[in-house]
């Protein structure tokens, strides 16, 4: 029979059945993929979310530790954890009243550093009221102790007149004492405090020097 061209009907509407079903197909497919992406990701965030609640769980542990070690007399992290709540490091956010006990229990030790860190603090006002007297209080019981950077800061101090008034016997006192614990080349400073010096203060400083080596830089 002569054909004009036109193709089957039911061949055509079989051949739009199945562009059909497979466009259907097709979405399912992409959606099944996106719920299964979707759920991948989740997964993926919980277990970060999990990861670091653990980690922060971790590190609180840590610093309980630090701080029950810290009460029983472990001077390097009673510093340690000054350090860290001054900084805000180590897990811990910055907290000047923190870092200001751990400094007092290492300092209350006769941790030298500690002291004059807190002498710092006073003397800066760092969190706290600005004390002068807390400040040197702190510093001479660390150069008592022999800390010669409490020493030399002292006097410094005492020299120029700074926070407290001008003491030059003092200022060399603490001078000569820094001299006579550690290599320090001082003899040019020494030289200029002499020669703002009288005889008598000059005289009172070597005394109260060589009497403060005699005691074994007690009560100085």
């Amino acid at each position: 029979m002569y054909s004009l061209g036109i193709s089957d009907p039911n061949h055509i509407l079989k051949r739009r059945h199945v562009v059909i079903v497979n466009f259907q197909s097709s979405h399912v497919f992409m959606k099944t993929i996106t719920f299964i992406t979707g759920i991948a990701l989740f997964l993926v965030y919980a277990s970060a979310v999990n990861s670091g609640n653990l980690e922060a769980r971790n590190e609180q542990m840590q610093i309980d530790q630090m701080k029950a070690e810290a009460l029983n007399g472990n001077e390097k992290l009673q510093m340690k954890l000054a350090s860290m709540f001054m900084h805000g490091k180590g897990g811990v956010t910055a907290d000047i009243e923190q870092a200001i006990h751990w400094y007092t229990v290492a300092a209350e030790q006769d941790i030298g550093y500690a002291q004059q860190k807190l002498a710092h603090i006073y003397l800066q006002g760092t969190g706290v009221e600005r004390s002068h007297e807390k400040a040197l209080y702190w510093l001479n019981r660390a150069a008592n102790l022999g800390f010669v950077e409490a020493q030399l800061e002292l006097s410094s101090l005492y020299e120029h007149g700074k926070l407290i008034p001008q003491d030059l016997v003092s200022a060399h006192k603490w001078l000569t004492i820094a001299a006579s614990l550690a290599e320090l080349d001082v003899e040019s400073r020494q030289a200029e405090l002499e020669s703002k010096m009288s005889f008598y203060q000059l005289a009172k400083s070597k005394y109260l020097s060589r009497k403060c080596m005699l005691q074994e830089y007690k009560d100085c």
